[in-house]
């Protein structure tokens, strides 16, 4: 089975780079709109490649013709998507639509992420079948981008996820684990919102949710994320007690403190009934997940 996948050089898109060469019906072709900032020893392809510019991905795609696409690439920071309206729309949307007719015409397994933040918050627990109700452009742009797949899509598959978090290499972009760490490392002061409730979602899980899906052709929207839903600055507060740091510097704050341009859904968690069913998915604990965040870092020291 041959796979390609989009936005390679982020965290996602590393994991499942790992994942697709640790299995032997697996080829991979990576892509980003970058050159590649970690180059592994085994043999696959890596391309550089705008998923904006519709003529250069229908080239690449046509050249290569996978089986599967995996699409990671995506403008995910909610503030900088309320800023700059356009760019996030022509990242989360706009190039979903073209990815999305080439995939048809090349008779490919199109795999999109998404995310909770489609989602209003309102709700306790949320399952694949629930209307999406964002409360930001970049959850509106995350919904109309579901929606055009599910209209016009061949065969298709949308992954929503919740606050991933991971360390790989050469990261260009902290997550809210890598960050947390490394701040406290540093005796930086946070402050931390306390009435945000998420399940994060280990980046390991993710790629192997996601593999497995490619692999047993799974269609439809799964929900992926980790079990615990905790407030973010309980997560903090974890983090800092597992790598010994100063939980002192941690000052949780109500979200009105930080006074952020785009809202957040104030609770997100998943109903994971569909993937433990379809796809035996059982994602590790936060606390094992930092177990195995720390040897990674260890063994980069």
């Amino acid at each position: 089975m041959k796979i390609l996948i989009t936005g390679a050089n982020g965290l996602v898109g590393q994991k499942l780079k790992h994942e697709i060469l640790r299995r032997d019906d697996m080829q991979l072709i990576a892509t980003s709109q970058s050159p590649e900032t970690n180059i592994l020893e085994q043999d696959y392809i890596f391309e550089t490649l705008d998923i904006t510019n519709r003529m250069e991905t229908a080239y690449l795609l046509e050249r290569y013709k996978p089986d599967v696409l995996i699409n990671t690439a995506a403008q995910a920071n909610a503030n900088a998507c309320e800023k700059d309206r356009s760019h996030c729309w022509q990242v989360n949307t706009e190039a979903v639509k073209h990815l999305t007719h080439i995939s048809n015409q090349l008779d490919i397994h199109f795999i999109h992420f998404s995310t909770d933040f489609v989602f209003s918050g309102k709700q306790p627990v949320y399952h694949e079948e629930d209307t999406p109700e964002p409360v930001n452009f970049y959850g509106t742009c995350k919904k109309e981008a579901e929606s055009f797949i599910m209209a016009h899509a061949n065969k298709w598959t949308i992954i929503r996820t919740i606050l991933v978090y991971g360390y790989v290499n050469s990261m260009k972009r902290n997550n809210m684990v890598t960050w947390i760490y490394q701040s406290l490392k540093k005796g930086k002061p946070l402050k931390i919102v306390n009435d945000q409730f998420r399940a994060p979602t280990f980046a390991e899980d993710l790629a192997w949710a996601t593999l497995e899906m490619a692999g047993k052709e799974k269609t439809g929207i799964f929900h992926i994320s980790g079990k615990e839903a905790m407030s973010i600055d309980s997560m903090a507060l974890k983090i800092a007690e597992h790598f010994g740091l100063d939980r002192n510097l941690i000052t949780p704050v109500p979200s009105a403190v930080l006074n952020e341009p785009a809202q957040r859904p104030p609770h997100t968690r998943f109903d994971l009934y569909k993937a433990e069913k379809e796809l035996n998915f059982f994602p590790h604990s936060f606390k094992e997940s930092l177990n195995i965040i720390e040897k990674q870092l260890y063994n980069q020291q």
